[in-house]
């Protein structure tokens, strides 16, 4: 039986006892003490009205904080990292550990019923803040346990945002009901989250419809969840054919389907389908919960609630009335002191209503005129997902635009999208009405649905750089584009191109949190240069709203690790051709490789998701490096299988195999630094004093260096891994240097050590010591467009120039400067081929076709 609703769920907590309330990882929290967590917190702020922004994201100490906020009386922002410029809290509030910082704010006059704010966008895109009350986010809860039939022994899994409504509407109907949540921030095809899944055994998913095409293909369809009861869908469109499919699997895995309708604008959920109707009215969202109630307006002005018995299916533009309605929009400080502006919400859908049960047909925003033709947008994304393909469509300079992912290479998919567009008598335009653009990524808002406003503003910035053959990536611009959105369309565009595939690309995080490397750091680096022209020197630590939100910085450089990268390869290659006699450039990258883990791979994130990108970023070293090494050892006679396993640092330093030192030692150096920074004492460590951090891991590396060298001979002693273990350390602690008396302390020991070191020759002192300089006071150096160009090249293709040159320019025999071209080419050529291969993706897509039903 239901446990009944009756009172605020953020003040009667306590009520359910030791019932678990909220499951972080291994930790399991009761009501009784939750509820004594939120009274203390929720003391600490005083008995004057505060204003509240909370960074939203998928903790306990955030949930403490929306509760004691919601109980206390306190008016809260739930923001993903961003907060509207005209929006000042006087406390800001972070998720990680309850941080609570004071600010110098002004007075702010607060509507009494103010309890929440949520953001959102309009169909125009422009950030705007939804006013909820304690009485919206009360009923609503309490509709949605009641239309669920949630219970105290029920667990819910939730990885959806606490600041997106679905997500926190998912947090207040259990917690209305006394029951579980268990909460994860990973995605669904992470091993962690189903580790949460194994150990605490939910009873609900809910679920938007990108989350089913994530699971599509794995555990979820295979075996399923033996303690799941119900899934809920909510946040965007589903067909009848896969509503059916999921009901069907329900069956067969013994739970139920509840297909959801709503907006944040109705605080969470405005309909749900009850599953005894989803298999035979799969096309629909359900009725209204609690006391809602929907109508249509037809195209001749016509009112309708399906009831009237002259009722013949007529299609309009659907409105709800509810207690769960908003307050009104936030769009200024003024309109936090308004009470309710809103009780009949126009929801924008177009909708019909089919045996007491609301069916939407389309959205009033996603009807484009162009040529004087009305082209119903969605309908275009069916029409090609029901061929495989993932599109978004939108409409630019009266032009349609589909903005298709390049899933099994560009050059097919454009002719298929092309193929099926002009073809379709339903589309109906003329071929020149019609431009496929290919992107690496559609984007998508955190529930998983295509974000068309976004679509619309990368479309902008496509069209002023088109590719000029079927596939070819757009060129980088000369010029960045004038406005914030176009700037920030740009950013995510140059993200999702170098970033591995699976990367969701969130305004939110910064290139490190995202999982960037070095590898990845010089193509992003030069398309961003594009756009912003010269980058801050922190710009990899900036989230995509900050770096968006800067204005373009003038001329054009370049990071001072990239040049570095660039030259040393080819002193490098060029003195083991025998063109010139400068050394030291291996030494210089093991250094700037040591610098780029430190900036990289010590991000700000998760130890899970800091574990995910050191194992990612070393496989893209390892695999490559394997894959031609192992070619070696099996088509050229004179290298041994040990090439392939780095066993030659513990034999002769001579031989074929000696000349990967370099290669060997970079490998060893990035595994031992990366299975350092997954233990968890350390990891803590490093987060607590980085900079001392550091000086430990330099230290660690002298002391190697120091006891190695007394039994160390040969040419080779100067290139084994431990003996050159101090270069990476000393990168290490460069990236850690802010002040500049620690810059030119760190300068001096940087210089005294390669002297030292490289005692007897020259170009390495100078090489080496001189990089290091520039690489500690020098973030970026300005240079030329086509010498940014090529350099950058240079940088990212570095690898593999390296570990191919040797291959190429004794071809080329006394012709040692063309052998230095070729050996450049022949290493960019297999970069850009690993490159365009890691970018390919199978495809996944559900199929859809029919109706569509929206939720």
């Amino acid at each position: 039986m239901s446990v009944a609703v009756e009172i605020d769920f953020a003040s009667g907590l306590a009520r359910f006892g030791q019932a678990v309330a909220i499951i972080d990882g291994d930790t399991a929290l009761s009501y009784e003490e939750l509820d004594r967590r939120v009274e203390s917190l929720g003391r600490q702020w005083g008995p004057s009205r505060q204003l509240l922004a909370l960074r939203a994201d998928n903790t306990v100490g955030a949930i403490i904080t929306y509760l004691a906020a919601l109980r206390f009386g306190h008016p809260i922002l739930l923001h993903s990292g961003s907060v509207p410029q005209w929006f000042t809290p006087s406390i800001e509030v972070s998720a990680a550990g309850l941080q609570h910082r004071i600010l110098d704010a002004a007075p702010v006059e607060l509507d009494p019923e103010l309890a929440v704010l949520l953001s959102t966008s309009g169909s125009t895109g422009a950030p705007k803040l939804v006013r909820l009350s304690r009485t919206n986010l009360t009923t609503n809860a309490r509709d949605i346990a009641h239309a669920l039939g949630l219970r105290g022994s029920d667990r819910g899994i939730t990885s959806l945002p606490l600041g997106y409504s679905y997500g926190l509407s998912v947090v207040n109907s259990h917690l209305a009901v006394g029951a579980g949540v268990i909460l994860s921030n990973e995605s669904v095809l992470d091993p962690c989250f189903w580790r949460l899944v194994d150990r605490w055994r939910p009873t609900s998913l809910p679920a938007v419809p990108y989350t089913l095409q994530m699971l599509a293909n794995g555990r979820f369809t295979d075996d399923g969840i033996p303690s799941l009861r119900r899934v809920t869908v909510a946040g965007g469109r589903l067909s009848p054919d896969q509503v059916k499919g999921l009901v069907a699997q329900g069956e067969r895995q013994g739970w139920d389907l509840y297909v959801m309708y709503g907006q944040t604008e109705a605080t969470a959920r405005m309909a749900v389908l009850a599953p005894e109707l989803a298999r035979s009215h799969p096309q629909c969202v359900g009725r209204p919960v609690g006391d809602g109630s929907f109508w249509i307006i037809d195209d001749s002005g016509r009112r309708w609630d399906g009831s009237e018995p002259d009722y013949g299916g007529q299609v309009g533009e659907l409105y709800y009335r509810g207690s769960n309605v908003m307050l009104g929009y936030g769009t200024g400080a003024a309109d936090l002191s308004r009470g309710r502006e809103v009780g009949t919400l126009p929801t924008g859908d177009r909708a019909r209503f089919a045996d007491g049960l609301l069916e939407l047909v389309g959205r009033r925003a996603d009807l484009a005129k162009i040529g004087g033709l009305r082209v119903d947008l969605c309908h275009v994304e069916e029409l090609l997902r029901e061929r495989g393909v993932s599109a978004v469509a939108v409409e630019h300079q009266q032009v349609l635009a589909v903005l298709y992912e390049q899933a099994l290479g560009s050059a097919s998919l454009a002719g298929r999208v092309s193929e099926v567009l002009n073809e379709n008598q339903e589309v109906g335009l003329p071929r020149d009405r019609i431009q496929v653009l290919p992107t690496s990524r559609l984007p998508r808002t955190p529930s998983g649905k295509l974000d068309r406003s976004r679509a619309q503003e990368s479309v902008k910035v496509l069209f002023g750089s088109m590719p000029t053959a079927a596939g070819a990536e757009p060129p980088e611009r000369t010029s960045g584009p004038a406005d914030r959105a176009a700037r920030l369309a740009a950013i995510r565009s140059a993200y999702a191109q170098a970033l591995p595939p699976g990367t969701l690309i969130r305004d939110d995080r910064s290139f490190s949190q995202l999982g960037g490397d070095s590898l990845s750091y010089v193509s992003v680096s030069t398309r961003l240069g594009a756009v912003l022209g010269r980058l801050p020197g922190d710009w990899h630590l900036l989230s995509i709203n900050e770096l968006g939100g800067r204005e373009p910085l003038g001329a054009k450089s370049l990071d001072t690790s990239t040049v570095l990268r660039a030259v040393a390869i080819l002193v490098v290659v060029s003195s083991h051709i025998g063109l010139t006699d400068v050394r030291g450039g291996a030494h210089l990258l093991l250094a700037v490789a040591g610098f780029n883990f430190a900036r990289f791979q010590l991000s700000d994130v998760p130890l899970s998701r800091r574990r995910r990108n050191l194992a990612s970023s070393f496989m893209r070293l390892l695999l490559p490096t394997a894959l031609w090494l192992a070619v070696l050892a099996v088509f050229v006679a004179e290298y041994s299988p040990v090439v392939v396993f780095g066993l030659n640092l513990f034999g002769p330093d001579s031989g074929p195999e000696w000349r990967y030192w370099f290669i060997e030692a970079l490998a060893f150096l990035v595994l031992g630094a990366s299975l350092l920074m997954s233990t968890p004492l350390l990891d803590r460590w490093q987060r607590r004093r980085p900079s001392w951090f550091a000086v430990g891991v330099l230290g660690v590396g002298l002391a190697l260096l120091l006891t190695a060298e007394r039994t160390a001979t040969g040419s080779g002693s100067m290139y084994t891994p431990v003996l050159v273990a101090w270069l990476f350390g000393l990168g290490w602690l460069i990236a850690t240097a802010r002040s500049r008396p620690v810059k030119l302390l760190i300068g001096v020991l940087a210089v005294g050590l390669c002297v030292f070191y490289f005692d007897g020759s020259l170009s390495r002192q100078l090489v080496v010591a001189g990089g290091l300089v520039l690489l500690i006071s020098v973030p970026a150096i300005p240079v030329p467009r086509p010498v940014a160009a090529t350099l950058s090249v240079l940088a990212s293709a570095s690898l593999f120039i390296y570990l191919t040159h040797y291959q190429v320019y004794p071809i080329f025999g006394d012709q040692r400067l063309a052998g230095l071209l070729a050996s450049v080419f022949f290493g960019f050529l297999c970069w850009y081929a690993v490159e365009r291969v890691q970018r390919v993706r199978l495809p996944g897509p559900i199929r859809l076709g029919g109706r569509r039903a929206t939720a």
